[in-house]
């Protein structure tokens, strides 16, 4: 709804309007909510949500009777508040007239809905006021900007076709179990989130380990980054699926190691707090989410998990605990609690809707829902998309809500049936599909009520009413393309289906129903029934010959039977039809104590009455599409068959047959025209028709072609107005009617001076009216034969009406003109001399776009306007987006957006800049951190997820990311706990705001139209005690120290800033060839990982030792040397030791010799004493080398390791690794005095060498 910015006697309002902004004062019911006067201050207008004041309850406590009552208050109470706001509106001179030409109210409302007693409006601080204050406006709520963005996954499931019909899931909550919801977020309106708790070993707001009753009690986790977001973005997709459910926030999660994990215990006391109270929310509980799983596969229900009580508690109550399948791509098998068998669980399909490879799946899992590349909610009101079963479930939770909405009564198997038996199928299972639901629950409204099976005949012979009655195929069946969906193909033979006997049947009502396409051929159609069997006549059936079709009908202790008969079976005791072969045909026959009737498509056709003495609890099994095979096998398809326990009333008779049946509507016209639907199913220039579901409504316009006139409707429509509305109650059949036209003739209309004002044209003779508006300077309106016509210029505020000119004259605003032949008149208009009036001027750099604002501000340059003291005025900066860059506002304007709202309490200038567009230029934005605190800073493109994200051990140093020209980049600045944005420079203007934990956060936005560099300054917050940190990493291995956040040491680091009382983790960690041996210093302990408190500056030590070193200690001293020895002497063997041998082919053995030089290096080479089948050695003298030698140099008390090649006499090799180590230590001295280095050796096969 868009009105005119002025009044005259709004001030009063007004002025409650901006004291409003300022004071809050107490308004009258409705109250005006912050949040959408918040929105008015920043964006200049908001969508309001209107409640209004009429009695309303769920359909699903109401009779048909009663929702069609409901539905017809609601949509006469709209249509009257929408006549009373544009009456008022236009009274006041905010709009011209109350009512558009065809007769219809001029204000429109943004949204209605069929069900739900709301209206939206689009409004500013003018005109909210007047919606406030028009009768039945009960409540008033800001309706959130659609974020976030799910515009791959919603429509593939029919998601935005509920919204369509009115289907939110208003009225229904879901709970999210997770790691937490960030309320602040806009993907949440305001009130959506209802209520929130924690249960966390670790982590909850106030430092224990449960937390419920407040708002923020399910604050998300902040110990890691990623893990952390993970209950924001699946409550983003539930809001998102179901955009007016309300949300419950649960936050389970505990810090594990640094990551969120979610601890059983945590996840059955969330639940038992849901279900205690289920009833304190204010709406009912549809749905409970849980996007948690384990790793171990389940391809049966895992119920002895401790979790499946609870589970079963809370569906014993109707609430649907629905649960993500999990991501170890198990083709056979599903993840817990998911296996529970009360659960939902849900498995995920891709953006093609294709099953995801990484999603289980199993026999028992339920259903599946887009779950890749999923955009939704991050803390700090950012967006991202994810994969995962985690995104697949809450969109099943919100499909669920929707349902629940619809029909509140619906129990859990019934919704869960509906879903299945409507769902797209992916290998086998079904991904949801709400629009096909939606009609399915419409007529399960009081339909499911004794239903005992329903056989859609989809792919298979299932039961979907929940109740199990499967049914077994016996021979060949086919499923073919029936009346909805597919249908059961039977042919003669021994083809049937057979279903195990149920136990739901009473014996003095029930009812059979269901599409059947007869091949003239009989057959039975459903029995329950055994001939010649002492009892077996207590039964049913449907039985078909080749025309005559008789409704349920009873012979005595004999049979119970809707059937088809011959005479020799005296056809003539039932009710019967003669039915039309070759098409689909709705039966229902119904049983109601004696009482036998028969109906097709939704008629009453025949009737009789008939005692029955005999129950049906029979032992024996339901046969559809025989009695006794093979000849009595029914020929013909047969399609939603159901069987209840009770007597259907002809009103809900008359519900199932609608469910899929149509009308036709057919239309003709005489003249020359058109006539059209919104939907573009009707767009005919002579004859057409089309078929429309029967009771729906169709909307058609009728546009009379140059020359002619449209003159009204007849037939099954009626009324002179061109657009009109049919009711496909049945075949209908409308005409319009188009006149020929004769002395045709025209008014033009000027506005000159420099006055804002409407001119509205009333051409009486006609009942039409035409308006030049304020930003209207010249209009041509045909008039046809018009005699005379009435004109009236009414000067927007802060103007007068000087006088007419032209072909009019006078100085009344309002004359009468006798249109003898075609006129131009001007309207005379100047600034009213009382009233304040300020200047607008708009200047444009760049000659590639136009600014335009109401009130006499549409230019190519430059031009100015006057407007009202006071004024809120919206400038557009207009441009064409293929080949034009709009690079923002500058002087009293500010901003990217290309729309602006400027307040007239000066003279004010603005101007906007435009480029060329060249879409192959790219360029650079470089973002980096210039402070000495952590955070992270991220660029996301207008609609797009992050792209530029600069992070990691210590914060964010610098990143950068190219952009195409003319990209529009959202930068953020979050920083790390304990720190806070302080300052931003470089060609970004940043702006601070605090977030939700009380830091201090930047944004900014840049247009690129050039490389440009953005800083953002973090710093330590003032209000905290800060304790330094020193790591020392000593030993003789290598290694690292690091933790989640920054702390990231190769050798010796400090990082300082840690937060005084906060505990942390460090974790060591050895690299390849060490091992960690534990903390010293002011950290004690032997596991990688350590726990820190810092309550002082402190210097911890991380010992890391080489396997060498390790090695060393457990090798033997193989051989020894002189010390002296240079001359070649041979100083020992090298040998494989007893358990390496069983390793290598044969045992070996070398003589070496060992040449210790000056630098007390020793030079090892072979000497001597080979087993006959080598030939000799080779030496890998490094890691590096590629070649083998005939030595190697071993370093004093380093180890070495070895390759070696063994050469067989044969022409063979064998390699082995050999480990050395020399040590300069003081030598031994042995029994013969002789002074020798120790020399210690390990072997190994070459296998064993590389592994190690």
């Amino acid at each position: 709804m868009k009105f005119k910015h002025r009044s005259t006697w709004f001030l009063s309002r007004l002025l409650a309007v901006i004291l409003l902004l300022g004071t809050n004062p107490t308004w009258a019911e409705p109250t005006i909510p912050q949040d959408l006067l918040d929105m008015i201050a920043e964006q200049g207008s908001a969508r309001v949500i209107v409640g209004l004041d009429v009695p309303w309850q769920p359909e699903g406590l109401l009779s048909p009777i009663d929702v069609a009552g409901q539905r017809r208050i609601i949509t006469n109470t709209q249509s009257q508040f929408v006549e009373t706001l544009s009456q008022d509106l236009a009274d006041d001179g905010l709009i011209d007239s109350p009512h558009s030409p065809d007769g219809t109210p001029t204000v429109k409302a943004a949204r209605t809905f069929e069900t739900v007693p709301y209206l939206v409006f689009e409004v500013n601080s003018v005109t909210l006021p007047y919606v406030q204050n028009t009768p039945d406006a009960n409540t008033l709520q800001l309706s959130v900007p659609d974020e976030p963005t799910m515009s791959e996954s919603l429509p593939l499931i029919g998601a935005d076709k509920a919204w369509d019909s009115g289907h939110t899931g208003a009225g229904q909550a879901i709970a999210i179990i997770d790691t937490g919801v960030d309320n602040t977020h806009t993907a949440f309106a305001p009130n959506r989130i209802i209520a929130e708790a924690c249960f966390s070993v670790t982590h909850c707001p106030n430092g224990e380990k449960t937390q419920t009753g407040e708002l923020g009690a399910a604050q998300p986790c902040e110990f890691d980054p990623d893990g952390c977001g993970h209950g924001t973005h699946v409550a983003g997709i539930a809001a998102g699926t179901a955009p007016e459910a309300q949300i419950i926030a649960v936050q389970a999660a505990s810090n594990f190691l640094g990551k969120a994990s979610f601890y059983r215990d945590d996840q059955i006391a969330a639940l038992d707090w849901l279900h205690a109270n289920r009833e304190t929310f204010g709406v009912p509980l549809a749905a409970i989410n849980m996007s948690v799983g384990g790793k171990k596969s389940h391809s049966q229900p895992c119920d002895e998990d401790a979790r499946a009580k609870i589970i079963q508690n809370l569906d014993s109550v109707g609430i649907a605990t629905i649960i993500s399948a999990g991501n170890n791509g198990y083709a056979d098998g599903i993840s817990a609690p998911a296996c529970i068998s009360k659960a939902i669980s849900v498995g995920a399909t891709d953006k093609t809707g294709q099953l995801w490879p990484q999603s289980n799946r199993a026999g028992i899992l339920d259903l599946l829902a887009p779950g890749v590349g999923i955009e939704s909610a991050l803390p700090g009101d950012l967006t991202a998309a994810k994969d995962g079963t985690s995104m697949a479930a809450p969109h099943v939770a919100g499909a669920w809500a929707i349902l629940k909405a619809h029909n509140p009564k619906a129990s859990i198997a019934e919704v869960l049936a509906m879903l299945k038996g409507t769902g797209q199928e992916v290998e086998g299972m079904p991904r949801i599909q709400i629009d096909a639901a939606l009609p399915q629950v419409q007529a399960a409204q009081g339909l499911n009520d004794g239903l005992v099976a329903y056989y859609p005949f989809d792919e298979n012979a299932n039961d979907a009413s929940g109740n199990g009655n499967h049914g077994t195929v016996n021979g060949t069946i086919e499923y073919v393309e029936g009346y909805i969906g597919q249908a059961a193909k039977f042919r003669k033979g021994y083809n049937f289906i057979r279903v195990q006997n149920p136990t739901q049947l009473f014996d003095t009502q029930y009812t059979i129903s269901g599409w059947l396409f007869s091949e003239g051929k009989g057959g039975s159609v459903i029995n329950k029934y055994k001939w010649g069997v002492p009892g077996g006549g207590k039964g049913f059936g449907l039985t078909s010959t080749t025309e005559v079709l008789s409704g349920l009908a009873s012979s005595g202790s004999t049979f119970f039977t809707a059937a088809l008969f011959n005479e020799l079976w005296n056809p003539s005791k039932y009710p019967k039809y003669t039915m039309q072969v070759g098409e689909f045909k709705h039966l229902t026959a119904v049983y109601d104590t004696g009482n036998m009737k028969l109906y097709i498509d939704g008629i009453l056709e025949s009737e009789k009455s008939i005692q029955h003495s005999n129950s049906l609890d029979n032992p024996y099994d339901i046969l559809i599409g025989t009695y006794v095979p093979p000849s009595q096998t029914f020929e013909g398809l047969i399609d939603e068959l159901r069987i209840y326990n009770r007597a259907l009333s002809e009103s809900e008779i008359k519900q199932l047959y609608g469910l899929a049946s149509e009308a036709t509507l057919t239309l003709t016209k005489t003249g020359e025209g058109e006539i059209t639907s919104p939907d573009n199913t009707i767009n005919c220039g002579e004859t057409c028709e089309a078929d429309y579901e029967v009771e729906s409504t169709v909307t058609l316009t009728a546009t009379p072609a140059t020359g002619y006139s449209f003159t009204g409707w007849s037939g099954d429509c009626s009324g002179t107005f061109a657009t009109t509305t049919v009711t496909m109650d049945a075949a209908k059949s409308c005409t319009a009617h188009f006149d020929k036209s004769s002395g045709q003739k025209t008014i033009t209309i000027n506005k000159t001076g420099k006055g804002r004002a409407t001119v509205k044209i009333d051409i009486r003779t006609e009942d039409r009216t035409h308006i030049c508006k304020t930003d209207c300077s010249e209009m041509t309106q045909p008039l046809f034969t018009a005699n005379e016509i009435l004109l009236t210029a009414t000067p927007a505020k802060g103007f007068i009406f000087k006088q007419w000119a032209g072909e009019c004259s006078g100085t009344d605003n309002r004359i009468t003109v006798p249109m003898t032949a075609s006129k131009t008149c001007i309207a005379d208009f100047d600034l009213d001399p009382n009233v304040e009036m300020y200047a607008l001027t708009v200047n444009q750099v760049g000659s590639q776009g136009r600014l335009v604002a109401k009130g006499g501000i549409d230019c190519g340059e430059n031009c100015t306007a006057y407007y009202p003291g006071g004024q809120n005025v919206r400038l557009e900066a207009q441009f064409n987006e293929a080949d034009t860059l709009f690079l923002g506002w500058k002087g009293d304007c500010s901003g990217f957006q290309n729309q602006v709202y400027v307040t007239m309490d000066a003279a004010k200038s603005c101007s906007a800049t435009f480029k060329p567009y060249n879409p192959d230029e790219k360029f650079a934005l470089i973002v980096n951190n210039s402070g000495d605190g952590v955070g992270t800073i991220s660029g996301r493109e207008k609609g797009e997820t992050s792209s530029l994200v600069c992070r990691g051990k210590g914060g964010c140093k610098q990143a950068q990311q190219a952009y195409a020209s003319g990209s529009q980049i959202t930068l953020s600045a979050i920083p790390d706990t304990g720190f806070e944005f302080t300052g931003g420079s470089g060609e970004c203007a940043w702006e601070s705001d605090t977030n939700q934990q009380g830091r201090l956060k930047g944004s900014a936005t840049v247009i690129m139209d050039q490389a440009k560099t953005c800083t953002a300054e973090f710093g330590l917050k003032a209000d905290l005690t800060w304790h330094t940190l020193t790591i020392q990493l000593v030993g003789t291995g290598n290694g690292s120290v690091n933790n989640p956040a920054r702390l990231d040491c190769g050798n010796q680091c400090t990082a300082d800033y840690y937060e005084a009382g906060k505990p942390f983790y460090i974790k060591a960690e050895p690299t390849a060839l060490s091992q960690f041996m534990g903390w010293s210093g002011d950290c004690e302990g032997k596991g990688t990982g350590l726990k820190i408190t810092m309550n002082q500056d402190m210097t911890c030590s991380a010992q890391f030792k080489s396997d060498f070193e390790i090695l060393a200690d457990e090798m033997v001293e193989a051989f020894y040397a002189t010390a002296t020895s240079s001359d070649g002497t041979p100083i020992g063997e090298i040998y494989p030791q007893p358990d390496n041998q069983a390793r290598l082919k044969e045992a070996f053995w070398v003589t070496i010799t060992a040449i210790l030089q000056t630098d007390q290096a020793l030079i090892i080479s072979e000497s001597q004493s080979w087993p006959t089948q080598f030939d000799g050695i080779n030496w890998l003298p490094s890691d590096t080398s590629t070649s083998y030698a005939d030595s190697v140099q071993v370093i004093a008390n380093q180890f070495i390791g070895i390759e070696v090649e063994l050469l067989e006499q044969n022409g063979g090799t064998e390699k082995v690794g050999i480990v050395i180590y020399y040590s300069d230590e003081a030598p031994i001295i042995d029994d013969g005095g002789w002074s020798r280095p120790v020399v210690r050796v390990a072997i190994f096969s070459r296998y064993a060498f590389r592994r190690w």
